[in-house]
């Protein structure tokens, strides 16, 4: 795929239905990016094209690298590594290749039984997980490094694997239902979804569990969010992503929920809908906190590892998203855009990303033993940092703290919140030039 110079622009707008600022847009040439994943680091996104193809993007540069090895290789479904090492790919002729990284190679190559609609991997990077929405079996377990196929099961259609934070259970959906499964025995814990979802277009998009373990989140195609009681098996709330109606013939169901974002202490929840709906709720109030709107609809939308960018495509034109038979949807499909942008670039939102980096700093296990110096110059960084007033800071000292953030000792916070800490306080610091001038 050929691409186009980056071409970088700002727009502040301010209040209810902004734009939010746009970090970088870049243009691709010949097809649209239909799925995206940002890798574990927050640096590279694996993109998916209309023509099925995966390509590594760069997000601080640009940068573009094509995945080899995938000549008639359709990609219906990847994932990355825990340690973002590797991508593993699903195929709709029934294969999986394990992409390595670094290695530039392909590691493992498997032959599955049926089309692939989810994959992932377990929290240990162990084994791979896949799921299919036609033949039987429909969920698969398979040993990472020598390949075999540990487990199968007929659990009919089967979409999106999602494991909870403390990676004790794992949710496998349907079109309208969840299956909660134990991963050690995966005999079925909960069923989650009700008799009449189905009809009332209740179709899963995304899931996603809350920090308590206890609660999923759940998008759907009708623009609903539900937040559902695991242990009850029932619906705590409902709440309205998008209030965009759907209508005969919106075949990319324009009310779908595409991607959530839940804050690290629970509270909150933001929702980004296909219409180009980002949406802030607090959880206990039920409250919408703010509200933007796209300019254009949505193909494919994931937050970035600690919510600081989100990375998103569109199609050029909204008025071409009408039917599978219209041909001059699939033109649209051939002149898409690949947009990163930082949703309300504030210093309130700094602030919440520090503490979560802070947060995460307190379990990473791959600092030196606590007697080493490189140990306690890491914690005397985090504990700098965590002292921080971000709430405070002036236009003028945000490079100081984006130096400080950039001198952190390495392993000290994950490298994926340095860099959304990074992007937001450029933001910042970009949206505070523009409002002066």
């Amino acid at each position: 795929m050929k691409y186009q110079p980056i071409r970088v622009f700002l727009v502040i707008l301010l209040g209810a239905l902004a734009m939010p600022t746009v970090s970088f847009a870049q243009q691709f040439e010949g097809s649209t990016v239909t799925g995206l994943s940002w890798s574990p680091d927050g640096q590279y996104l694996a993109i998916r094209t209309f023509r099925g193809e995966i390509e590594l993007v760069d997000s601080l540069t640009g940068e573009s690298q094509v995945i080899p090895g995938q000549d008639a290789f359709r990609i219906a479904a990847f994932a990355w590594s825990p340690d973002g090492s590797r991508l593993v790919l699903g195929s709709y002729d029934q294969r999986i290749k394990i992409w390595n990284i670094f290695g530039d190679e392909v590691f493992l190559e498997l032959q599955g039984l049926s089309a692939f609609t989810g994959i992932t991997w377990t929290p240990d990077g162990e084994h791979i997980i896949t799921g299919s929405d036609s033949q039987s079996p429909s969920l698969q377990i398979w040993d990472f490094t020598t390949g075999a196929l540990l487990f199968s099961k007929d659990e009919g259609a089967t979409g999106l694997l999602s494991w909870s934070p403390d990676g004790n259970l794992l949710a496998v959906s349907g079109i309208s239902e969840i299956i909660i499964r134990n991963p050690e025995t995966y005999d079925v814990v909960r069923r989650i979804g009700l008799e009449s979802d189905f009809d009332l277009q209740y179709h899963i998009t995304i899931a996603q569990w809350l920090p308590d373990n206890q609660r999923l989140a759940v998008g759907y195609a009708n623009g609903k969010l539900r937040i559902w009681n695991v242990i009850t098996g029932l619906v705590e709330m409902e709440l309205t992503a998008s209030e965009r109606e759907q209508r005969a013939g919106d075949f990319l169901s324009m009310s779908s929920v595409l991607d959530l974002t839940i804050t690290a202490d629970g509270t909150m929840i933001s929702a980004l809908s296909r219409d180009g709906t980002f949406r802030t709720w607090e959880l206990d109030s039920q409250t919408v906190t703010e509200t933007y709107q796209f300019a254009d609809p949505l193909i494919a939308a994931e937050y970035s590892p600690f919510f600081g960018r989100v990375a998103y495509s569109t199609l050029n034109s909204a008025s071409r998203l009408r039917s599978p038979e219209d041909s001059s949807v699939h033109a649209a499909l051939n002149e898409g855009n690949l947009y990163i942008v930082i949703p309300d670039p504030s210093l309130d939102r700094l602030a919440d990303i520090q503490a979560a980096c802070v947060a995460d700093a307190q379990g990473v296990t791959t600092l030196p033993a606590p007697e080493s110096t490189p140990q306690q110059d890491a914690i005397a960084a985090v504990e700098s940092l965590a002292a921080q007033d971000v709430t405070s800071l002036t236009i003028d000292a945000l490079p100081a703290y984006i130096a400080q953030v950039e001198a952190l000792p390495e392993g000290s916070i994950p490298p994926a919140c340095a860099a959304d800490l990074i992007a937001v306080a450029e933001a910042v610091m970009a949206a505070g030039s523009a409002g002066s001038e």
